[in-house]
């Protein structure tokens, strides 16, 4: 799906979202949103066209322009599953959260390059703007774990990488590593968060 912006309706001054609960946080990828209420639910709204709504199945299509025909909503709806979340961290086109008890799960795609998340059938055609073209990416419509045994308290993404800090305060990181900012010495994409190797100081 290639997204031309400039087909997309605007405003120029707020509008109020339809949510009915209280919210704590919000959190804004490319071109969607999600909120995380008081009780640890995350309700998404937006562009869907990559699963970053995390409904189990593509939002319904936006007849917004005879040619770009993309998948979103405008109306909040809540994430699949049973998760309490402690945090919501969005990016590019793709949602993670983080559970209270520290595990990470992500939706979406875009964010862990080529193999971790399973292409589904809905959204097996999505493309994702790469940095020489538009290439086939995989896709979750449904959060899906981080497979890690580190439990984190804290989480940040990127449109192609995360991290999180676990309760030592050690840095972990994962996904696309083209430039080494996973911080682990190498330039391998990884789809489970590696420790960030910091360098000893001569002399310590």
């Amino acid at each position: 799906m290639r997204i031309a912006y400039w087909h997309y309706p605007c405003t120029t001054q707020p509008v109020r979202a339809a949510l009915e609960e209280t919210i704590q946080s919000v959190t804004a990828g490319s071109m969607h949103v999600c909120a995380l209420t008081r009780a640890g639910r995350a309700l998404c709204w937006g562009d869907d066209g990559l699963g970053q709504l995390g409904r189990g199945t593509q939002a319904g299509t936006l007849p917004w322009d005879s040619v770009v025909r993309g998948h979103g909503s405008a109306m909040p709806a809540p994430v699949v599953g049973d998760h309490v979340f402690a945090a919501l961290e969005a990016a590019g086109e793709h949602t993670c959260g983080l559970t209270t008890a520290g595990e990470v799960y992500c939706w979406g795609g875009g964010l862990l390059g080529p193999a971790p998340l399973t292409t589904t059938d809905a959204c097996a055609g999505a493309q994702i703007a790469r940095g020489d073209g538009y290439k086939p990416t995989p896709c979750a419509l449904a959060p899906v774990r981080i497979p890690t045994s580190v439990r984190l308290r804290a989480i940040a993404t990127s449109a192609i990488h995360a991290c999180g800090l676990d309760e030592a305060g050690t840095a972990w990181c994962w996904g696309m590593n083209n430039a080494g900012q996973l911080g682990d010495g190498t330039r391998v994409d990884r789809p489970e968060p590696v420790r960030v190797t910091v360098p000893r100081r001569p002399g310590t």
